[in-house]
This record gives structure tokens, sequence and C-alpha cells, in this order.
């Protein structure tokens, strides 16, 4: 048999869960006051990392973006399918690594 390919819709529940989970286990680290600074703080950094996957997610099927989103830039970003870019960025121009986002086309 093969197997199925997971879906994105079901990563992000999973992710939007597991989320939840954490927030909560945080609070009670907090309550517990068990380590509570340094626990906390990798709880934190966790999270962050669970947004950045979703924020992935949502570029790639904007369908999947909570309401809640939708009206910050971010949200706009994503249901437009735009790239923010520096104003003075020319289209095409690269820029180099460490650079600043100074592009390495000449003027």
């Amino acid at each position: 048999m093969r197997k199925h390919k997971p879906r994105l819709d079901a990563i992000d529940r999973d992710l939007t869960k597991a989320g939840k989970l954490l927030d909560r286990a945080g609070a009670k680290l907090r309550d517990a006051d068990f380590a509570a600074r340094r626990n906390v703080r990798r709880i934190a950094e966790a999270l962050a990392y669970i947004s950045e996957i979703q924020f992935e997610i949502y570029a790639a099927r904007p369908d999947l973006l909570p309401d809640s989103l939708s009206d910050t830039k971010f949200g706009a970003k994503v249901l437009f399918n735009k790239r923010l870019e520096r104003p003075d960025a020319r289209p095409g121009a690269r820029t180099r690594p460490g650079s600043g986002g100074r592009s390495t086309a000449r003027h």
C-alpha cells in the first residue's frame, strides 16, 4: 500500500494544537515556579518556531490563513501573494550575502 502524503491543512491543525498545548504548559510552569524564567523562554522559542512554519504554510496556502491574521501586514502579504521588497530594489537585482540587502547590480 502506498502512504498518503500529509496535507498542509492537517499539518497546520496539528501545529495549532501543539501551540495551544505549549502555551498551557508554559502557564503551568510559570504558576508552579519551576525554573519559570528559563523554561517559559524555551517554550516561547518553540512557539516561535511553530509560528514560522505556519507562516510558510499560509504563504503556500493562503486559504488556510486564519481570519485573525487577515487584517495584518502578514495577512495582506499572503492574500496578495506578493513579496515584501525594498522600494529601491530593481526587479531581478540580486543581493550579496551579508550585504544588508544592498543590490549587486551596477547602476
